[in-house]
């Protein structure tokens, strides 16, 4: 599987068969699939396109997307089974979550978080939703300089050079530790 981010809350995730592209900036970009996290009232896709709850399934591709409250409305968090690794991706998340829906994330190996800008989870809030998802990858969007630091220490995180994309099997998840991997926009 790869993983990459475009910005924003915008992210390109692909298996050997299909591109799955949430919250694309432009609709028509190449993908098979687009997900959305909020409502679009002008859908001017021509792949399959989806902005609601519900479970589904599409080129090798399951996922799950469960709704939730926002300062900035309704959101659409979503967990992923691709290639036998498990992804949550949170949206615009500014706030802890309840019990229903951490079970939701339970067993993820990858976490996608919003980090301290516009509307999001602080850098304590983060770690500590960290802490009780227990990823073994976490990758952060939507993040300032300042509140990246600070995530890093409160998880106790080494520096990372930033990536470009992120590639993963199974195997090479890592076991007893979790890996922060930042990637370039």
């Amino acid at each position: 599987m790869i993983i990459q981010w475009q910005g924003d809350t915008t992210f390109v995730l692909k298996n050997k068969e299909t591109t799955l592209t949430i919250d694309p900036k432009d609709q028509k970009e190449a993908s098979d699939i687009s997900l959305f996290t909020q409502e679009q009232t002008n859908k001017n896709c021509d792949q399959k396109s989806f902005d609601w709850p519900g479970e589904y399934e599409s080129g090798g591709i399951n996922w799950i997307g469960h709704e939730i409250d926002t300062q900035i409305g309704k959101q659409i968090i979503y967990r992923f089974n691709i290639e036998h690794i498990k992804v949550c991706y949170l949206a615009r998340l500014d706030h802890d979550l309840d019990e229903e829906k951490l079970r939701f994330l339970d067993n993820v190996d990858i976490a996608i978080i919003p980090l301290g800008k516009d509307n999001t989870l602080s850098a304590q809030k983060a770690s500590s939703l960290i802490e009780k998802i227990d990823p073994r990858i976490v990758i952060p969007m939507l993040f300032e300089p300042s509140a990246l630091e600070e995530f890093k220490k409160q998880l106790g995180l080494p520096t990372n050079e930033p990536e470009k994309e992120l590639k993963i099997t199974p195997s090479k998840l890592p076991v007893d530790e979790l890996k922060l991997v930042v990637l370039q926009s």
